[in-house]
């Protein structure tokens, strides 16, 4: 961008002079070419700023999955009371005959009290299942601010639908989409532009000026212009572009390191998260074998 500098000097006349100096000069300049300067130092803004961008997109994310697990423990809490009342009920009936029996004399007190112990249990499950209902709720509504009355499985089982089936495909979208590796990499893109920039900050610049001098110049007056061409070329620096480009290069091979750092642990990551997932698959069909085990050895009502 176009500069404007002003400059004031004045100096009084000594006894050999003729007069007194006053002057004011205002220049106008542009820089025409910093060989690679001004261009690194953009690139370098710009890689800041995309970083940001990443970083309010992993914010998205993590509100997102953060709020997908909150409705999935709603979903479990609320299959968890539902068992739990199911079977408190059944041991509510269990009693009721186990009642007629010892009105019959078929059973004995013993065998009631026995029972009656299980039903005080169930009851205090059903308590502590109903406590952690409403806990996941309360806590879906922080995250969302609604109210949650009742909630439905298809929408959570629709994002659940694109979960990755093996491991190697677990670590690959991991690291081609995961928030992490867009930072590890956005971070690695920062540092290669800092050093660039860093390296070029002594290049030399090319630039117009134009220059208007008013006062008063040993007793005459002065009102003077010039335009022209400045070029502005470091000569000696003593060493320091050259400690420049070497502390340059031992940090990228710091931020490779980190990176490769980043990488080893969102694989990691993945491999983690994929057990997490295999184990529950697993465990969902040993209960549905299970379920489908009892519906099939159940007696039958008149049995």
């Amino acid at each position: 961008r176009p500069q404007i500098s002003t400059t004031i000097f004045a100096e009084e006349a000594q006894e050999d002079e003729a007069g007194a100096t006053a002057l004011a000069r205002v220049e106008l300049s542009q820089e025409l070419w910093s060989f690679g300067r001004q261009s690194s130092s953009v690139e370098a803004a710009r890689e800041q700023v995309a970083l940001s961008w990443i970083e309010v997109a992993r914010t998205n994310q993590d509100v997102f999955a953060d709020t997908a697990i909150a409705y999935a423990n709603v979903l479990q809490a609320d299959e968890l009371v539902a068992l739990r009342t199911s079977f408190l009920e059944e041991l509510n009936g269990r009693a009721d005959g186990v009642q007629e029996r010892i009105d019959a004399g078929l059973a004995g007190i013993t065998e009631l009290q026995a029972l009656g112990r299980r039903r005080a249990e169930a009851e205090i499950a059903v308590l502590l299942a109903e406590q952690e209902a409403t806990t996941t709720r309360l806590e879906l509504e922080r995250l969302t601010g609604v109210s949650v009355g009742e909630v439905e499985a298809e929408g959570l089982l629709a994002y659940l639908a694109f979960v990755p089936e093996t491991q190697e495909e677990t670590q690959f979208l991991a690291g081609l989409n995961a928030p992490e590796t867009h930072v590890s990499a956005q971070r690695f893109r920062i540092i290669e532009a800092d050093v660039k920039a860093q390296n070029r900050a002594s290049n030399p610049s090319l630039e117009a000026y134009g220059t208007y001098d008013y006062g008063e110049n040993a007793g005459g007056d002065v009102s003077d212009g010039e335009l022209g061409i400045r070029l502005s070329v470091p000569v000696f620096q003593g060493g320091l572009r050259g400690a420049v480009r070497e502390a340059g290069a031992r940090s990228l091979q710091e931020a490779l390191r980190l990176r490769q750092q980043d990488q080893l642990l969102i694989e990691q990551s993945a491999a983690t998260a994929w057990v997490t997932v295999d184990i529950a698959q697993r465990t969902v069909e040993v209960w549905q074998r299970t379920l489908t085990c009892l519906l099939y050895t159940s007696p039958s009502p008149r049995d």
